[in-house]
C-alpha cells in the first residue's frame, strides 16, 4: 500500500496506514457517535459531522505521524481540523475516505484478529472451574490438596492452648 497524498488550499497532506496513536484517538471520537457501521456513505456522512476525525487521518506533509499523534495528545490540532474544515472540498473528502480503506483494510483487520483470537482461545484452554472440585477424601503423600471437613475448618479458628 502506498502514501496516498493530497493537495488541499494549497497545502500538503498525506495519509498511511494509522499509528496506534492515531487509531486511539479514532477510537475516542467514535465512542460518542454511537452505533456505527464502517461502510462509505456512513464515514462520509459522520465526517460531514465530525471535521476532527478528517484531522486525525490526514498528516501534514512536513509532520510524522507520531508528530501528529503529540499535537492531537496536547489539542494542538485545532488549526489543522479547522483549516481541512475550510479548504477541503467533497471530492477531494470522497478520495480521502476511499483511500482510508486502502490504508486500513478494516475487514481484513477484523478478519486477523478474530483468527487470532481463536487460535488463543484454542491454544489456552483452560479446563473450567467447576471440573477443578476440591476432594474431600485425605490421600496423603499423593501431593494433592484437600478441603477441610467442616469439623477441620472449625479447629483452625480455634485459640491453641498453651
Amino acid at each position: 500500500m502506498a502514501r496516498k497524498t493530497y493537495e488541499i488550499g494549497e497545502r500538503r497532506f498525506y495519509q498511511d496506514k494509522l499509528v496506534l496513536g492515531q487509531v486511539e484517538h479514532l477510537v475516542k471520537m467514535l465512542r460518542s457517535v454511537g452505533d456505527f457501521t464502517m461502510d462509505l456513505p456512513s464515514v462520509l456522512q459522520l465526517v460531514t459531522k465530525r471535521y476532527d476525525i478528517i484531522s486525525v487521518v490526514l498528516v501534514p506533509e512536513a509532520l510524522t505521524r507520531g508528530q501528529l499523534v503529540d499535537q492531537l495528545d496536547n489539542g494542538g490540532a485545532k488549526e489543522s481540523e479547522k483549516f481541512l474544515r475550510d479548504e477541503l472540498d467533497w471530492e477531494t473528502l470522497i478520495q480521502v475516505v476511499q483511500d482510508f480503506f486502502d490504508c486500513n483494510p478494516v475487514s481484513a483487520l477484523s478478519n486477523a484478529v478474530r483468527t487470532l483470537t481463536g487460535k488463543l482461545e484454542g491454544s489456552l484452554m483452560m479446563p473450567s472451574r467447576s471440573n477443578l472440585k476440591p476432594s474431600t477424601s485425605p490421600s496423603a503423600g499423593d501431593g494433592s490438596v484437600t478441603e477441610p471437613t467442616p469439623e477441620q475448618a472449625s479447629r483452625l479458628t480455634r485459640p491453641v492452648p498453651g
